[in-house]
């Protein structure tokens, strides 16, 4: 910046502090502006100055009618290259490209009122091209001696580079968004992907195990429609579609508890009761090149709440993997103990509260690494064909979710796994529980009035055909209504309603409901092979038997629930 400066003249005190910018005011040609020279300046704009040059921060004053241009050097910076003769320039001159912008605020100022903004965007040529600039400052009236409004503050920052960097966070910001967005959805494919391919699995081995289910069944129906067979040979026959039926029942019930939509029926029980029934049960299946152990880890009870026979069913899956992983040769050991939380494992964090644990440890080949994560999936195996269905540990699992509890694995290889069950823990047995009749013995129905509300019509002609053999006094209900219509005539005519979940119109749950509200006195027993209500929102307080049924199952819980019933206080003797 060009000055033209009288060594000679005398610097004004209000000037002699001013800095670089103070000498260059004090050297400028005042001639040519109303102001005149510097000595002859109002006392107001004497006082101002010499406050404005002093100070750190970036000041501007716009005096008299021109608006007339002052600031301190460090306001310098934000002038660029237009620094050169701007001193006492007209305010509008010098920011001629911004002045349709901050006219408004400047007259706002004038009248006798500030004003504040905040990261105000302009666009300025300071260094020879145009560019975007964004500024925080107040505009303050500059009054005089009198009172009276001669110019304006303005305390500035020039915040360009804070709005720059700001803006250039939101645009990886916003790429990043976008990119999550994308491997979402990627993600979401992937999975889908995996379904369907999951699908394709479940779907080709139900279809490989029941094909040779049915096969088996049909080719002993085929046999026994022969003339040529002996009665041995009957027998022989009816018990293998007998077995057969049952196997069927097992692996729907795996798939069903794998995709957790097992109609469960929690209660409290003893594990260390339940777990030496369990072991009893398989260890002669074990061999005798096995040792079996149960160790109790504290008190002689220890009490959990789950489905009895989905947790037996679990216990013995666990164990059969267990010998087949020993080749039928080693230790197997069984430990039951209370714990305050579940750790930390696959797929989920640490779940503080009350579980029973369950570990089944072998000393068997062990798992790779690279293989835990997959062992839980439905009809994965190591086992060779004809061996396994690779649902046993598929039913452990989906039991145990169901359940609210966990699975958790731990193996090494060449020297063995241990697989640990964490069920919700119960305080103790109920004192009904503990105190409930057995059941009584024999096969006879004992003239037991049943009311079956079944929409399949075979089924329910042999159903009442089975139970009227059995000594019952079977009667057919097509559907709910049916079924209400009778109880309305006389509901004093049974003893106990029978009836199935799933059926047009009202379902069994809604009918028991009814039953329960208006015919409390009438025992109701659910049956179903499936029932995803029931297995999200669990029985609703009504004993269900699961298809196909047995007739020793159905007179064992039909006479449970009729001892139960008169049992209450109150009910008719």
């Amino acid at each position: 910046m060009t000055e033209n400066l009288t060594q000679d003249a005398p610097v004004p005190d209000f000037l002699a502090n001013g800095g670089e910018i103070g000498t260059l005011i004090g050297a400028h040609d005042w001639s040519s502006t109303s102001l005149g020279p510097p000595g002859n300046w109002p006392g107001t704009l004497k006082s101002a100055l010499a406050t404005l040059l002093s100070c750190p921060q970036p000041i501007f004053i716009a005096w008299g009618p021109q608006l007339l241009s002052f600031f301190n050097d460090a306001y310098r910076p934000m002038l660029g290259a237009r620094l050169e003769g701007a001193i006492g320039r007209p305010f509008a001159e010098l920011w001629s490209e911004a002045w349709p912008d901050l006219q408004p605020i400047v007259a706002k100022a004038l009248g006798g009122q500030g004003s504040s903004h905040e990261k105000m965007p302009l666009t300025l040529t300071r260094n020879g091209y145009a560019e975007a600039t964004w500024w925080s400052f107040s505009y303050m009236p500059l009054r005089d001696d009198r009172g009276a409004v001669a110019g304006m503050y303005c305390i500035s920052v020039d915040v360009t580079q804070q709005v720059q960097a700001e803006i250039a966070l939101r645009e990886t910001n916003s790429a990043l968004d976008q990119r999550t967005s994308e491997l979402l959805s990627i993600e979401t494919a992937l999975r889908q992907s995996q379904k369907l391919e999951a699908l394709g699995q479940l779907t080709g081995g139900v279809a490989h195990d029941f094909n040779n289910l049915l096969a088996v069944i049909s080719s002993s129906v085929e046999l026994l429609r022969s003339d040529k067979l002996s009665q041995a040979q009957h027998v022989k026959y009816l018990n293998l579609i007998f077995d057969t039926v049952a196997r069927a029942v097992k692996l729907t019930s795996q798939l069903l508890a794998f995709a957790r939509q097992q109609p469960l029926s929690p209660e409290v029980f003893n594990v260390h009761a339940h777990v030496q029934g369990v072991v009893d049960l398989v260890r002669p299946l074990m061999g005798s090149q096995m040792q079996i152990r149960h160790e109790r880890s504290g008190e002689n009870d220890c009490f959990a709440e789950a489905d009895i026979s989905q947790f037996e069913a679990a216990l013995v899956n666990l164990a059969i993997n267990a010998r087949d992983a020993m080749n039928a040769t080693g230790q197997l050991t069984i430990r039951v103990q209370k714990v305050d939380s579940v750790p930390p494992g696959m797929g989920h964090g640490p779940r503080p509260g009350g579980f029973v644990a369950i570990a089944v440890a072998d000393t068997g080949c062990g798992i790779a690494a690279g293989k835990l994560q997959a062992i839980f999936e439905p009809f994965y195996t190591t086992k060779e064909v004809g061996k396994g269905t690779g649902l046993g540990l598929s039913q452990v699992f989906g039991f145990a979710k169901q359940s609210g509890g966990e699975v958790e694995v731990s193996s090494e290889l060449g020297v063995g796994s241990v697989f640990t069950l964490y069920l919700p823990c119960a305080e103790s047995a109920p004192a009904s529980q503990a105190m409930a009749p057995p059941p009584n013995s024999g096969r006879a129905g004992n003239g037991m009035r049943l009311l079956v509300v079944e929409d399949n019509e075979t089924l329910a002609e042999m159903t009442c055909e089975i139970l009227n053999a059995l000594g019952c006094q079977a009667t057919w209900a097509a559907n709910a209504s049916a079924a209400l219509a009778l109880l309305a005539k006389g509901a004093g005519q049974f003893d106990l309603l029978f009836s199935d979940v799933v059926m047009p119109g009202m379902n069994g749950i809604e009918l028991g409901e009814q039953v329960r509200q208006h015919y409390p006195g009438l025992p109701v027993i659910l049956t179903s092979g499936y029932n995803a209500a029931m297995a999200e929102d669990g029985t609703h307080g009504f004993e269900l038997i699961t298809k196909p049924y047995t007739s020793d199952t159905l007179l064992r819980i039909f006479r449970r629930a009729m001892a139960g019933q008169r049992a209450q206080p109150g009910a008719p003797s």
